[in-house]
């Protein structure tokens, strides 16, 4: 059964508790010697109370006012939560994208000191004329390695 449907029975069925509570009521003040003819017309009178709830429009309509509103209701708290899925979702992304971004920059950074200590090894080379210090710069940036 769907939760409009439940809901709705759960109205209709909350109407009829209702009254026969009240009927019960009702029959209780009645004297003991009356007791027959009051079950009797208490059963008719709630049989004409259902006979009448069936047949009358303003029932009808309010109860397919009441069907439109849970439907209102079930599709609003559908959208709703669908928004919420929908911020975590973008919330952790954003998250990720975001340390994606910081492991990007760093190996930015690292290329970046890279160059620059290929770059001095090669300047150290051209300017320097012995071997010994190029094998001396060579070792050195490997070391760094």
């Amino acid at each position: 059964m769907s939760k409009k449907r439940y809901r709705l029975a759960q109205v209709s069925g909350w109407i009829l508790v209702c009254w026969h509570n009240a009927l019960r009521r009702a029959s209780a003040l009645v004297n003991w010697s009356d007791t027959k003819r009051g079950e009797t017309d208490t059963q008719t009178q709630n049989e004409s109370f259902l006979s009448e709830r069936k047949d009358d429009r303003r029932i009808k309509s309010r109860e397919k006012s009441l069907q439109e509103f849970d439907q209102a209701y079930w599709k609003w708290r559908e959208i709703v939560d669908n928004a919420e899925e929908g911020i975590k979702f973008y919330q952790s992304f954003g998250e990720m994208l975001g340390g994606f971004k910081g492991g990007c920059i760093q190996f930015l950074n690292s290329r970046r000191v890279d160059v620059g200590y290929v770059f001095l090894f090669f300047s150290s080379v051209s300017s320097s004329s012995s071997l010994s210090r190029f094998t001396l710069d060579l070792d050195i940036i490997l070391d760094h390695f």
